[in-house]
């Protein structure tokens, strides 16, 4: 019986790493993350899908301050310009009591070698602020 057990195991945790996103596959990509005061950005995951990149993460509000209104992702090429960037709005931060929303940005772009990614939550689409890795 024991002797089942384990391999069992290894099956189940196999199984549920793959179920993530669909099977889909998650890239190791360098990410920057702001918030302004009273939130927090959970670096996101970055899942390659047939178009380029998706992200998805979470927000969560912290004080009472006023609520980001859009999620913006861009892509920094080594000499920190930004080449690429894609946003959505943010739903569900309303409120004064504690608690996250998730967002999913995706983008028709991949990010190569040298590059990063800067994800912000804003008050608008403005560019993030200048942030280094």
């Amino acid at each position: 019986m024991r002797s089942l057990t384990i391999p069992s195991l290894l099956a189940v945790l196999l199984m549920v790493g793959c179920a993530a996103y669909g099977g889909a596959t998650l890239l190791d990509v360098p990410v920057i993350v702001s918030a302004p005061p009273g939130f927090a950005v959970a670096s996101p995951d970055a899942i390659q899908s047939p178009e380029g990149t998706r992200f998805h993460g979470s927000v969560c509000r912290r004080s009472f301050n006023l609520s980001p209104t859009r999620i913006r992702v861009e892509r920094i090429d080594a000499g920190g310009a930004v080449v690429a960037s894609a946003s959505r709005p943010l739903w569900g931060l309303g409120g004064r009591v504690r608690h996250c929303t998730f967002y999913d940005v995706p983008t028709d772009w991949t990010v190569g070698a040298g590059e990063h990614v800067r994800v912000c939550a804003l008050r608008s689409d403005a560019p993030c602020g200048r942030t280094r890795p």
